[in-house]
């Protein structure tokens, strides 16, 4: 019986390979902000964020833009700062606050929120009051929030 022949793989001559090799930028990057288990994104995340993405039907910046796009992941609508070298209560209180988690697509959160969060905590804010919810009040929290806008920058 004549043997069955086995392809070769083909990965490293695909167009998306390098994105798929990871690099000591990469490992440097993860390094500094922690697996995402440490920043939180562990089995209680994966649980409560399937649940919430379930739930919603599009992407709520799309709809804001007049457009429909798909619910692909959830956005703390106040940054959260979570790394593994910072976790403080304040931080970590904001990571679980439901009240501020949207339904977002990953083209929204790359460029859209992006952009709010480089203008600073007034424009969250202003989204926030926008999409009908009450701005961040708690002093705490908001600490918080700064501290992790001023880190991404």
């Amino acid at each position: 019986m004549a043997k069955i022949p086995t392809l070769k793989p083909r990965l490293a001559t695909h167009a998306f390979a390098p994105r798929l090799q990871s690099s000591a930028a990469d490992a440097g990057r993860v390094e500094a902000r922690g697996t995402t288990a440490e920043r939180g994104y562990g089995g209680w995340w994966q649980r409560e964020s399937k649940a919430f993405r379930e739930h919603y039907t599009g992407c709520v910046y799309c709809w804001l833009d007049g457009r429909s796009g798909p619910v692909e992941l959830v956005d703390h609508l106040y940054p959260h700062g979570l790394r593994r070298d910072a976790q403080s209560r304040s931080q970590k209180a904001l990571f679980r606050l439901k009240t501020y988690w949207l339904p977002s697509c990953h083209d929204c959160h790359r460029s859209f929120k992006a952009q709010i969060e480089a203008e600073g905590i007034e424009a969250i804010d202003a989204l926030a009051i926008r999409l009908g919810l009450d701005p961040l009040a708690d002093d705490e929290l908001r600490r918080a929030c700064l501290r992790a806008l001023t880190r991404n920058k």
